[in-house]
């Protein structure tokens, strides 16, 4: 069973480890990658809830804390199909079967976050306001991220 967001937090308060590292994930993230936001999700086992464990950037989409429905977000699209996705133009999307986003978003990049036995546990993903190409290397520091937060994560899922 995927731990809920208290579940992790409280893990970590067992640890000593009072910052927020994934915080500091999604703003390292959201500057290097030059985005208007990063969002770190995790999604309860029955794979209906998006919970945002961390958020950073100045597009006021979602906050850490915020839950959606996974079923109406491009996150929850990547959570489920357990693939990456990139969207260089959401405007573009309209009838290919992924959910309509908020009219903020111009673009959309999301990786899977695995736990240690390759189970989908969550994602990250980058969105700008503006349409923008997804660069291969854009690409592979993102995965680059999630991988770190995936990291972060098992070790904290390890306490519980």
């Amino acid at each position: 069973m995927i731990p809920t967001n208290e579940e992790l937090a409280q893990s970590l308060l067992k640890q000593g480890i009072e910052d927020d590292r994934l915080g500091f994930i999604a703003s390292e993230a959201c500057e290097l990658l030059d985005v208007d936001c990063v969002l770190i999700s995790f999604f309860d086992s029955d794979k209906s809830l998006q919970n945002i464990a961390a958020a950073a950037g100045p597009l006021e989409l979602a906050r850490k804390g915020n839950q959606f429905d996974a079923s109406t977000t491009l996150c929850g699209a990547v959570f489920i199909s357990e693939k990456p996705l990139a969207v260089p133009d959401t405007s573009s999307q309209v009838g290919n079967g992924l959910p309509a986003v908020e009219p903020e978003i111009g673009a959309y990049l999301g990786f899977p976050i695995f736990d240690d036995n390759g189970v989908a546990i969550g994602t990250i993903c980058a969105i700008a306001s503006q349409p923008r190409q997804w660069d291969e290397a854009t690409q592979r520091r993102l995965k680059n991220f999630g991988d770190w937060a995936a990291d972060f994560t098992n070790s904290s899922l390890a306490m519980l």
